[in-house]
């Protein structure tokens, strides 16, 4: 069986690609001494390397494993004398080049859609408000909102943070709630955002004052951080929503 694979490996590489072993060593980054193994029978041709013939030079599989068949499809197959003449050669590799870039184009739509699909999250969305003070009354209208486009600014530059600590409470934000930022967005006043000060990060709103440039907590005891030219600080992300358990 692997004399067979062998022989037929060798076919494909004398008569089909019409390169020398070193070359197709050199092509594959193996060994001059592995191509000779395999196609002396020696060695069994790796799966890999099948693979590898059928996605770039469209040589089928079942032909290299079973011998059942033709070599290369009808639509792929070069014109093949005693050597691969120039026209054909070139016409084989521009037709093996299609068939793979439509194999990709067909693998790249695939993960889109797969993609989309997965990060596309509707719920439906009610009419009636909530009232915090006189209760109100209630209908059944709703709409589908899409979870991703109300949250999410910039796909791209988002991401969710953990809170630890409690000195953002009067801000609505706890220990264990959990952050939705904005890495790309510029921080402005009165914004909370995530900083690291001396290599530690911290939430905290900023406050510019004049001259003075503030990391303000919103829990009386906790200490404002006044930043200062000396001081290592780098500004993160700026807080779109807050997440929070019940």
């Amino acid at each position: 069986m692997k004399n067979e694979v062998g022989r037929r490996h060798k076919f494909v590489r004398e008569n089909i690609l019409y390169i020398s072993v070193a070359e197709y060593a050199e092509r594959l980054t193996t060994t001059a001494a592995a191509v000779y193994a395999w196609e002396s029978g020696r060695r069994s041709v790796p799966h890999s390397i099948i693979e590898y013939l059928a996605t770039t030079y469209g040589i089928s599989a079942t032909w290299m494993l079973t011998g059942q068949g033709e070599a290369m499809s009808e639509r792929t197959q070069p014109i093949i004398k005693n050597k691969l003449d120039t026209i054909g050669e070139i016409r084989y590799h521009i037709d093996a080049m299609q068939t793979l870039l439509t194999r990709l184009e067909a693998e790249n739509t695939r993960r889109t859609d797969v993609y989309q699909y997965e990060n596309v999250f509707t719920l439906p969305k009610l009419s009636a408000r909530v009232s915090a003070g006189t209760p109100i009354g209630v209908d059944d209208d709703f709409e589908q909102i899409n979870l991703m486009e109300t949250l999410v600014n910039h796909r791209e530059h988002m991401c969710i943070m953990n809170v630890v600590g409690d000195s953002m409470t009067e801000a609505g934000i706890n220990d264990g709630d959990m952050l939705l930022v904005d890495t790309a967005a510029e921080p402005k006043n009165g914004q909370i955002v995530i900083a690291k000060v001396f290599g530690e990060l911290t939430v905290k709103r900023l406050i510019r004052e004049g001259n003075k440039t503030i990391l303000k907590a919103e829990n009386p005891i906790f200490s404002d951080i006044e930043i200062n030219p000396h001081m290592e600080i780098e500004f993160i992300a700026v807080v779109k929503h807050c997440i929070k358990k019940f």
